[in-house]
């Protein structure tokens, strides 16, 4: 099996914050997050290596953010499917957060992964 691991600086305040969002995920997960647009974390553990603990997030493996591809295509915008695709999968993992009566504080195209690199090819010339 194929996955990305997300791992966390040994620095008690990162390490902290890690084993909360790894909480966070699981219970989104048990409550249908893996069907509304929800990151699928598979397992976290803690690597332990002479003397430093490191939080680790088991993720399933997913394409570049919304950053790094509009980054990548020279800040070309997207085709308007494309930008509804984009803007129809964010509003219903917030609307699924909001039921739960969750915020995501952190909403930036950094934090917006695409599903493959290859799920969305930038046409338009500007």
């Amino acid at each position: 099996m194929v996955v990305a691991v997300k791992v966390i600086r040994a620095v008690k305040r990162y390490t902290e914050s890690a084993k909360i969002e790894a909480e966070i995920l699981n219970d989104l997960k048990k409550k249908g997050g893996d069907f509304n647009y929800i990151v699928d974390l598979k397992d976290w553990f803690l690597h332990r290596n002479l003397g430093v603990e490191n939080v680790c997030l088991v993720f399933e493996p997913l394409g570049k953010s919304l950053y790094d591809f509009l980054k990548a295509n020279g800040y070309r915008g997207f085709e308007i499917g494309q930008m509804q695709s984009i803007a129809y999968q964010s509003l219903k993992a917030l609307e699924f957060l909001h039921t739960l009566k969750l915020t995501h504080t952190d909403l930036k195209p950094e934090n917006i992964l695409l599903k493959n690199d290859e799920a969305i090819v930038v046409t338009n010339e500007s």
